[in-house]
């Protein structure tokens, strides 16, 4: 009796570990399919990166410069340019447009644009 138990235990056995090994068989043929899969999608990946990098390149490479902006000197308030034209007639100085640039440092133009505006006020 106990060697047919172990002869149907050994048969079990055996059973089992081929059932086995048939599983594991197919996990990993499972595996390789996966890892193909995954190759295809990665190589898939980096023609897309490939793509969008080309695309960006060309994007930067056609986009307009902004175009650079002066600094605005700032202006001089109607009362500093009034003050100034009061002290240059009490000086004795001729107002003019080019004196009045030099005196409130500005350029010649400004100096006469700030004369009209007095005028004007």
């Amino acid at each position: 009796m106990a060697a047919s138990l172990a002869g149907e235990l050994a048969e079990a056995l055996d059973l089992a570990g081929r059932q086995l090994v048939s599983k594991s068989h197919g996990v990993a043929n499972g595996c390789d399919e996966l890892a193909e899969i995954v190759d295809e999608l990665a190589a898939d990946a980096a023609d897309l990166v490939d793509e969008i990098a080309e695309e960006l390149a060309e994007a930067v490479a056609t986009e307009p410069k902004p175009r650079r902006q002066r600094t605005q000197r700032k202006a001089v308030p109607l009362a500093v340019v009034k003050n100034t034209i009061a002290a240059m007639k009490a000086s004795g100085e001729e107002v003019t447009g080019p004196t009045l640039a030099e005196r409130l440092g500005c350029s010649e133009r400004s100096g006469y644009r700030y004369l009209g505006e007095v005028r004007a006020a």
